[in-house]
């Protein structure tokens, strides 16, 4: 067993005790933002089928804040596309996981 001396000791444990309350803060500090962003940000993703989906555009087609977010390439866009939806490359180097400024 290694004997420390009692002022290696005590900045040993000062320095964990340290470590330990910046973490702890820090796991504070996140979670308070998690939970400032849900709060701010309702997000509602649900897997529905085709039929399911034609009822929803037809019940919302003359909502404003309805959008079809088209995420495939311009060409594949161009060959097929829902009247009014956007299209947002994601393959593309500058997609972001932001909303696009023609949405709102």
């Amino acid at each position: 067993m290694v004997k420390m001396n009692p002022k290696n000791l005590m900045i040993s444990v000062f320095l964990g005790a340290l470590i330990i309350g910046v973490l702890l803060t820090s796991v504070r500090i996140q979670t308070e933002t998690n939970t400032a962003q849900s709060e701010t940000q309702i997000q509602i993703i649900e897997n529905i089928t085709p039929e399911e989906a034609y009822i929803l555009i037809q019940e919302n087609k003359d909502n404003p804040n309805f959008v079809i977010l088209d995420v495939r390439t311009p060409e594949e866009f161009l060959g097929e596309y829902i009247e009014n939806s956007v299209n947002l490359d994601y393959y593309s180097s500058d997609f972001h996981l932001t909303t696009p400024p023609n949405i709102l």
